[in-house]
């Protein structure tokens, strides 16, 4: 072989085993730091619908975890765990319940019976609810809700959509 194409073979080897070696270091980093990338881009919008028992972790600043229990009496109940502690069961939940944690700062909960709040955590690691027919909300409620709701819950939405507009308040 002459000796200008072996030290092209050379030159080509060399850059083989760099790029192999930058992507071993690259995955070896991620693997350290359990990082992946659907988690990261999970602590900004979570956007997965719970509809059955269990603790789902939310890992938020101001809220860690919702669980949902079935209680002596056979309800089901939700909890929400926050940094600070556990924050006592908010409800019952009714049939055809789910959560929606938009992110981990708002949560949209429909009991199961009309009733669609919005619970939100802000600095103090309060939650703050919100009841369905908030005229300002209305807008706010994200698709994954607005389709999953019965079409009783989504005529009253419409009806006071309606009537606030005539009353001046939007």
């Amino acid at each position: 072989m002459p000796k200008q194409h072996l030290f092209l073979w050379h030159r080509v080897c060399t850059v083989a085993l760099w790029i192999i070696f930058s992507v071993t270091l690259f995955i070896a980093n991620i693997s350290s730091k359990n990082i992946t990338l659907a988690e990261s881009s999970a602590s900004r919008n979570i956007a997965v619908m719970i509809v059955s028992p269990g603790k789902y972790p939310i890992r938020g600043k101001y809220l860690e975890a919702i669980g949902i229990e079935e209680t002596k009496d056979k309800n089901l109940r939700i909890t929400l765990f926050t940094p600070g502690g556990t924050q006592k069961p908010i409800a019952d939940l009714e049939e055809r319940w789910f959560i929606y944690p938009e992110t981990p700062n708002r949560i949209w909960i429909y009991y199961g019976n009309d009733i669609l709040e919005l619970q939100e955590f802000s600095k103090n690691r309060s939650a703050t609810s919100s009841p369905l027919l908030k005229t300002s909300l209305i807008s706010d409620i994200p698709k994954p809700v607005a389709t999953r709701i019965p079409q009783s819950l989504r005529n009253k939405l419409v009806q006071a959509s309606k009537e606030a507009r005539t009353d001046g308040e939007f």
